[in-house]
């Protein structure tokens, strides 16, 4: 498993525990409900970062259209 996979995992742990206490009416934190929506898109995102194999590196991501330097 991939940090991504793990940590999106852990992130909707959290968002989810957040929405069941919201919904049960428990209060540990003032505006918790605002934990909510930020942790599951993070969490989206890093799903999408697994499955595509991690985020870019700058070597791939430069132009391969520099000319060459050394002769034919």
């Amino acid at each position: 498993m991939s940090w991504p996979g793990a940590i999106d995992g852990a992130l909707f742990l959290i968002s989810d525990g957040f929405i069941a206490l919201n919904l049960s009416e428990v209060h540990l934190l003032p505006y918790q409900w605002v934990i909510v929506m930020p942790t599951y898109v993070v969490a989206q995102f890093l799903i999408e970062v697994a499955l595509l194999g991690g985020l870019p590196s700058r070597e791939t991501t430069r132009s391969t259209s520099t000319p060459s330097t050394t002769g034919p």
